[in-house]
């Protein structure tokens, strides 16, 4: 239950103004929040006006962290932001190419006249990469861009177990068992940047040994280079032996590995990459 009553007269109200930062994606599939060290970004923002009274001289300010640079694409500028309207801009940034690995973050601010000055402001979470991979490697040592995990986390060298990080058991499809590899559970996405320096992936894929006791669970694998796609498993089921899969990945910036729900629901549906290697 609550208790409504009038707060004075509306138009001392400051302005419902909104404002958003976005990286949209430059390759399907991989966010672009993601970026590797010396490789340009995009970054867009917009203000929307949803009071009843315009704001007045409406400007797009963007901040970057140190060392980083900052190209205007778009203006970003309104002199009147009416009931409705919007102001949008764009900057083209680069992180340096020394970026260390880890988070980074882009400030952006909205300020305008009204009664009084009114500012707003929006950030955006990035993310640089670990340098790629070189030689022959396990895809279970490798670091990921980007983990997503339909049931826990993936699991490196085990399989998905439950909802718990390192819950899982030794990797095994149909009875054939593995040391390394990647236990994970429908629907799950991995990323991993590769910066062009990798020629090839390869695994044994399957549904993993431990199920439930109906003998229920069924995914498809699917290897990604970048937005197309590279090798697909197909739907594989409880009962069947592990597939290998291949993908050639000469130039690509992005391995990107998706356990699908094979098309009917993801329960119990544990997945393997399993024996996978990458080849940089």
């Amino acid at each position: 239950m609550y208790r409504v009553r009038p707060g004075g007269p509306w138009i001392g109200r400051e302005p419902l103004l909104d404002l958003g930062l976005d990286v949209p994606p430059a390759i399907a599939g991989v966010p672009g929040t993601i970026v590797p060290p010396g490789v340009p970004l995009e970054a867009t923002m917009t203000a929307v006006n949803h009071a009843r009274v315009p704001v007045l001289d409406a400007r797009l300010r963007l901040a970057v962290p140190p060392d980083w640079q900052v190209q205007p694409l778009a203006p970003g500028r309104k002199a009147v932001l009416g009931t409705g309207d919007s102001v949008t801009g764009r900057w083209r940034v680069t992180p340096p190419a020394s970026a260390a690995p880890g988070g980074y973050r882009l400030s952006g601010e909205l300020g305008a006249r009204w009664l009084r000055p009114v500012n707003r402001v929006a950030q955006a979470e990035l993310s640089a990469p670990s340098a790629p991979p070189g030689g022959t490697v396990d895809i279970g040592d490798v670091a990921f861009a980007l983990e997503r995990g339909g049931y826990g986390p993936v699991e490196r060298d085990k399989s998905n177990g439950s909802w718990k990080p390192g819950d899982g058991k030794p990797l095994s499809i149909n009875g054939v068992k593995y040391a390394k590899g990647l236990g994970g559970h429908a629907p799950t996405e991995l990323v991993v940047y590769l910066g062009g320096a990798c020629t090839s992936f390869t695994s044994d894929v399957g549904i993993d040994d431990e199920r439930d006791e109906r003998m229920q669970g069924s995914a498809g694998f699917e290897v990604w280079a970048d937005g197309a796609k590279a090798a697909d498993s197909g739907v594989r089921t409880w009962q069947d032996d592990p597939v290998t899969i291949t993908a050639a990945l000469p130039g690509a910036r992005f391995l990107r590995l998706v356990i699908n729900d094979g098309g009917d629901g993801n329960s119990y549906d544990r997945g393997d990459f399993a024996g996978a290697k990458l080849t940089c």
